[in-house]
């Protein structure tokens, strides 16, 4: 009787750490399926709780960012022998270093206009700043295009995993993210 119960217990703390696993990654932005799964298979899974995470990048397009590329990363685990995880890793760290960019800018803005433009008394001032929320505004827009063309690559991968293309156009999803992140580049450099 002694051995039913200490199997059943066992059962019970399995069950119960899979369920923690799945909150877990719930909370953390998985796929719904990769959710499911940690329930039953979390010994598995426990590589995508205990992973490094990147350093909090807090900017106005973070979290859009990091949902995206992680949405792409999920479509691309389904194509096997397309791993293009490093492309995605430096196209998120270009991505974030723009975001903190467009961050900084947000803050001069707040702290020199503080909402009704009392620091900025002079025309040259009043000039620098409409430039500086110009300039802001066509950061943003570039950083959401690129984050769109996120969106044709997942596309292009939803096709190899219906295998519509093959393994072989795992090269143009890998150019055209090359291409995203010289977009990204071109975005530092007019910084």
């Amino acid at each position: 009787m002694t051995h039913t119960w200490s199997v059943a217990g066992a059962a019970g703390l399995y069950a119960l750490a899979g369920c923690l696993s799945a909150l877990a990654l719930a909370r953390a932005g998985h796929p719904k399926s990769t959710v499911a799964a940690a329930v039953v298979t979390w010994p598995l899974l426990v590589g995508l709780l205990m992973s490094p995470s990147e350093p909090a990048a807090i900017g106005p397009y973070s979290h859009h960012i990091d949902a995206t590329l992680r949405h792409t990363l999920a479509a691309l685990a389904t194509v096997p022998g397309a791993d293009l995880s490093t492309e995605l890793k430096a196209l998120q760290s270009a991505l974030h270093l723009a975001d903190q960019r467009i961050q900084v800018v947000d803050k001069i803005l707040a702290h020199e206009l503080g909402g009704a433009e009392a620091r900025v008394q002079d025309r040259a001032g009043r000039v620098n700043a409409d430039r500086l929320r110009a300039a802001r505004a066509a950061a943003a827009d570039e950083l959401l295009a690129v984050l769109a063309g996120l969106s044709e690559v997942r596309m292009q991968v939803g096709l190899m995993a219906l295998s519509e293309l093959s393994l072989g156009d795992a090269t143009a999803v890998r150019d055209r993210l090359g291409e995203l992140r010289a977009r990204v580049s071109a975005m530092e450099e007019l910084a």
